[in-house]
């Protein structure tokens, strides 16, 4: 099982170079860079969590850029968003900041993909996508991506993305990027299912039928639904957001289920502090098998 960490990202935080030689230092497998371009401060939608919208979503810095920033500084760390939200950018920059941001590293570049929670926030980008659509959007601007990356002068067509046939480079090395799907829930699972490279759900949203946390049944619910839609779950890893403190319980629950890889979130979701950030790594740098 593969060991990742997911900051906040905030500019009052640990600084991306000095974060990456960290985490390679200890052992960690990748990075996970989260995404919110702006947090509109009149705000209906509520916070997934419940309560007060944590202050860190206010203050977070471009996860590209942060990444890119993290290239001289690392030499093997996966470098991933973890969750972008491809609907807030436009298609063809996403295309190519994404490309560029592998190859300059040595393609060492995951897109950890979501479809947003905050309603305001995606209408300040696309008011011409409604919210409730906002997944059969998601799945079309990934369909575009995939076109763009392995195809020398794509041409796309679709309800809310278009262009003309047209030279988009760089180019991946291996033909595409990887894609992570963050997407939760029944019909994000089944998405995920269908169309993703990876899953990457948070472990608060893993439950049972009876509504219980129970990551092995969500694991195999899963595996269970790439099957039926005729893929190889063997192909389809499975990454997983742990929040909390570490609990051998819990890293051995994770191993049962056969999770490839879990992504550390910051203890609090308020803004990022340096001295107990290198305290949550350090945490969890006894348990990391190299």
């Amino acid at each position: 099982m593969k060991f990742g960490f997911a900051p906040l990202n905030n500019a009052s935080g640990v600084h991306p170079w000095a974060l990456g030689r960290s985490l390679e230092e200890r052992g960690f497998e990748s990075v996970w860079m989260p995404e919110h371009s702006h947090i509109p401060t009149i705000r209906q939608t509520e916070y997934v969590a419940g309560g007060e919208l944590p202050g860190g979503y206010y203050q977070m810095m471009n996860p590209f850029i942060s990444l890119a920033a993290m290239i001289p500084a690392t030499s093997a760390l996966t470098l991933a968003t973890g969750v972008a939200q491809p609907l807030a950018h436009d298609l063809i920059d996403l295309a190519k900041t994404v490309a560029t941001l592998d190859v300059l590293s040595g393609h060492r570049v995951i897109l950890g993909a979501g479809a947003g929670w905050n309603r305001e926030e995606l209408a300040n980008h696309r008011d011409d996508i409604p919210f409730g659509r906002r997944y059969e959007a998601l799945e079309q601007r990934l369909e575009a991506l995939r076109l763009i990356w392995s195809t020398p002068t794509p041409r796309f067509s679709g309800t809310w993305d278009s262009f003309t046939e047209s030279v988009i480079d760089p180019k991946p090395e291996s033909g595409s990027i990887p894609i992570a799907l963050g997407l939760a829930g029944a019909k994000g699972m089944l998405i995920s299912a269908r169309i993703a490279d990876e899953w990457c759900p948070i472990d608060a949203f893993l439950r049972n039928d009876e509504g219980r946390h129970d990551v092995g049944f969500a694991a195999a619910k899963f595996r269970r639904a790439v099957e039926d839609f005729g893929r190889d779950p063997a192909t389809v890893p499975m990454t997983m957001f742990y929040s909390g403190p570490v609990r051998p319980a819990r890293l051995e629950a994770c191993r049962a289920a056969d999770i490839d890889r879990l992504v550390f979130l910051t203890i609090s979701m308020d803004t990022d502090d340096h001295d107990a950030t290198m305290r949550r790594l350090d945490e969890i740098a006894p348990y990391i098998t190299k």
